[in-house]
């Protein structure tokens, strides 16, 4: 059987009935190569030819959990013309509206602000795009597994760095996205429609949380922040 690849939001009621019934994967990445270098390596020895789906945006991902039930979800924290910050939320929104679905994070981001807060969403794993196939299998057999075992990069990355990063909530991540796009204090205020001291609150307490000191140490180190684009 064929590949099926799901882009942009067209609709993912297409998938015939006979892989709807079978154990499914899902790949979000917005980079093609990444996603058949996933494809390749969820189809060696876990699923079926044919039977990983590829998005490339994170906005999707939701409306296929809601319509199918994939036994395992690998993605990249942001996809195509995303940003990281709204990837975070959807993927802690994943995690508390499907808990029983496993989320592997495969990324090529490395700062260990953004690290730290995928784990605050209690995905099943985090690995890097860089890792050995061998290693992006066995991490993502875990999580299908449901192992409780965490994978090396989580460990290496609480006792390299000894900090913690409280996880943003919605709102702050919301006023820190609308000022990496580039929107001052006032205008995100009249985006969300909220009075600018609560707004100013949510960006303060979002940068305390991610340990910038003040707006140009955010802006210079917080590329990781800004809207993804990608041809």
């Amino acid at each position: 059987m064929m590949e099926i690849q799901i882009q942009g939001n067209e609709n993912t009621d297409i998938l015939p009935a006979t892989i709807r019934k079978t154990s499914l994967a899902l790949v979000m990445d917005a980079c093609p190569i990444s996603a058949l270098a996933l494809r390749h390596i969820l189809e060696g020895n876990l699923f079926k030819n044919g039977h990983v789906i590829i998005l490339d945006k994170a906005a999707d991902v939701p409306p296929f959990l809601y319509s199918y039930s994939p036994d395992v979800v690998v993605m990249e924290i942001s996809g195509k013309d995303e940003s990281a910050l709204p990837g975070i939320q959807i993927i802690a929104d994943c995690r508390q509206q499907w808990p029983h679905i496993p989320i592997v994070v495969c990324t090529a981001f490395t700062d260990i602000r953004l690290l730290l807060q995928i784990k605050n969403t209690g995905v099943s794993g985090i690995c890097f795009r860089h890792d050995a196939l061998k290693t992006i299998e066995h991490t993502v057999g875990l999580a299908m597994a449901g192992s409780g075992k965490k994978h090396r990069l989580t460990e290496r990355v609480l006792k390299s760095t000894g900090q913690t990063f409280p996880a943003l909530t919605r709102k702050e991540i919301q006023v820190i996205h609308h000022l990496m796009e580039g929107n001052s204090v006032s205008e995100v205020a009249e985006l969300m429609q909220r009075d600018i001291r609560t707004v100013s609150t949510h960006k303060r307490n979002a940068m305390e949380k991610l340990g910038y000191r003040d707006d140009a140490e955010m802006f210079a180190k917080g590329q990781w922040m800004a809207p993804q684009f990608h041809d």
